[in-house]
């Protein structure tokens, strides 16, 4: 038997599901491993930091969509963002800011929904795991990128 508000917190808790399946399966590493840019040499190792979020991106998604659909939801991660489709021929080192900027603001996305709870703690530890996540890999990529700065400054042929 449900108590009062009971709905409306399976409601939020199916959101907030759902809202990391997108976050983890329309995030734009994700995108990026399916429509490759060009990767100039001096890039590989900041692409292969990339593959390796998508990579995680797509287990975290699996492991949510199951968990979904366990509860008797279905997953829905949406579509990938429009303004991706114009990204992905442009400089890896813009795109790599880009996902840094959507990994923070992902994590703080998350912090704010667990932070007025009332949530399901399984929903709330998922959460707080994906959160986490997010900030490791932005502060991965952010390494990378200054030290490509700082070792190799851009040239007009990297301009994007």
């Amino acid at each position: 038997m449900q108590g009062p508000g009971d709905g409306d917190r399976a409601a939020s808790d199916g959101g907030l599901w759902n809202r990391m399946l997108t976050l983890t399966a329309r995030s734009l590493p994700s995108y990026l491993y399916r429509a490759r840019p060009w990767v100039p040499g001096r890039f590989v190792d900041l692409w292969e930091a990339m593959q390796e979020i998508a990579g995680e991106h797509r287990e975290f998604a699996a492991k949510l969509a199951e968990h979904l659909v366990r509860r008797g939801g279905m997953p829905d991660p949406g579509n990938y963002p429009a303004v991706y489709t114009a990204w992905h021929d442009l400089a890896l080192d813009f795109l790599a800011d880009k996902t840094i900027r959507e990994l923070r603001g992902g994590a703080a996305e998350l912090e704010a929904a667990v932070g007025g709870s009332g949530l399901d703690p399984a929903v709330s530890k998922s959460a707080e795991s994906l959160r986490r996540l997010f900030l490791d890999e932005a502060e991965r990529l952010q390494t990378l990128l200054d030290d490509l700065r700082r070792v190799s400054p851009a040239s007009p042929d990297d301009a994007g």
